[in-house]
């Protein structure tokens, strides 16, 4: 886990929370420019039922120009970001639910070894006992340089006494895989939060996605002198605007 997983899961997080604060600014400047933009609009709405002079309605001309350009932009900006938003999203995703499903397969295994009417315990029983035993046995035999001196009554002694230490390490393994077992519930409750979250995340990136678009096809079929000129076009436009801004909102809102 330490050597595979758990850089990959770093990685991911750290880029992850990069880039929600990227969309975080992008998203405060979104709900500043499209809030000044409809401004504008409303002005050129109010200049027509108004009697203000000509060299009025000029200078929200050029505002107006100016804001469109600024627009513009801000959608390519966004473009950009959302691209590579998507891309560590589901990057995220991948890197959680493998260390996820890494872990949940280890404490399947562990359950398996502690069960005692399993098999995997079973083996795993013989083998380490062998090993526990045939290790001391040896350790003596070297000991005494394989010249008969150990009794059968030391053999049992030693295996007694090597049955004793493995007893122990196996309490000890108990205790140590049952809080292992507990963290990986805890793990997978975690991840299932996490994972769920950056999914909803995701939804309201298509929205804003879908908004910019929008917003983008609106520059170019309503230019500056026709939103200038034709109250619907307006309307169009803000209500665009509109979308634009509440879906910035709404990913500010999730904190």
């Amino acid at each position: 886990f330490k050597e595979e997983y758990f850089p990959q899961f770093n990685s991911a997080k750290s880029q992850l929370r990069q880039v929600r604060l990227k969309l975080r600014k992008l998203a405060d400047k979104t709900v500043i420019d499209t809030r000044d933009l409809k401004i504008l609009l409303d002005f050129l709405d109010q200049n027509e039922t108004s009697q203000k002079n000509k060299k009025n309605k000029n200078v929200d001309g050029l505002m107006l120009g100016l804001a469109l350009k600024r627009m513009k932009n801000l959608m390519v900006i966004t473009e950009e970001h959302l691209s590579e938003a998507y891309e560590l999203y589901n990057k995220a995703i991948l890197q959680f639910e493998n260390l996820n499903s890494s872990i949940q397969t280890q404490n399947r295994d562990i359950k398996k070894l502690l069960d005692t009417e399993t098999i995997e315990h079973e083996t795993w029983d013989k083998k380490v006992r062998s090993i526990r035993t045939s290790t001391i046995l040896f350790a003596i035999a070297d000991a005494f340089g394989c010249l008969g001196i150990c009794s059968t009554v030391g053999n049992l002694f030693v295996i007694r006494r090597t049955m004793k230490e493995y007893t122990a390490e196996l309490n000890k393994f108990q205790v140590l895989t049952a809080e292992m077992l507990r963290s990986g519930k805890d793990i997978d409750k975690t991840m299932r939060v996490a994972i769920k979250f950056i999914n909803k995340e995701i939804e309201t990136l298509d929205r804003w996605s879908n908004n910019v678009e929008t917003i983008t096809k609106n520059i170019e079929d309503f230019p500056e002198e026709y939103l200038r000129k034709y109250a619907p076009m307006r309307t169009i436009f803000r209500n665009g605007l509109d979308d634009l801004q509440q879906t910035a909102c709404d990913f500010l809102s999730r904190g």
